[in-house]
């Protein structure tokens, strides 16, 4: 039963966090989402091909600009369609590597994170590292 309580601790600590993290006192959050989906879908080029750097940065809803969600990041940057083929074989291709349960607690982690914050910049050197490790123990069981 302590197991089960700190577990609950530590997901009810994750869940918390998580809502705070979206469900911000000033919208901003929703803004943020608001504006990259504006942006997307009000041309068919930038939907296509993404939208340029310099629009977004100048897009603002009061006072709010763009910015923490990798998958809307993505997407600004290269088009809609790019990155629904792009986050798809990347998905699958993670699916593919982590197998293990705790592997897969460690990817909805991830997955998550991508969704509230800018992780597409900085979480690939997390799971590189974690592709490493799980090659180096699979070679050590297979030997």
């Amino acid at each position: 039963t302590l197991f089960i309580k700190i577990g609950y601790e530590l997901f009810g600590s994750v869940l918390e966090g998580f809502a705070n993290r979206v469900n911000r006192g000033d919208g901003g959050r929703y803004i943020k989402y608001e504006l990259a989906l504006n942006l997307l879908f009000g041309d068919f080029a930038y939907f296509i091909l993404g939208v340029p750097e310099k629009i977004v940065a100048n897009t603002t809803k009061n006072g709010v600009t763009f910015s923490d969600n990798s998958y809307l990041t993505i997407a600004l940057d290269y088009g809609v369609i790019f990155s629904a083929v792009f986050f798809v074989y990347y998905f699958r291709l993670l699916l593919q590597i982590f197998k293990e349960r705790l592997q897969l607690i460690f990817l909805a982690v991830y997955f998550i994170s991508m969704a509230t914050t800018n992780a597409v910049l900085w979480n690939y050197w997390l799971l590189y590292m974690m592709a490493l490790l799980v090659s180096s123990l699979e070679r050590r069981a297979s030997s």
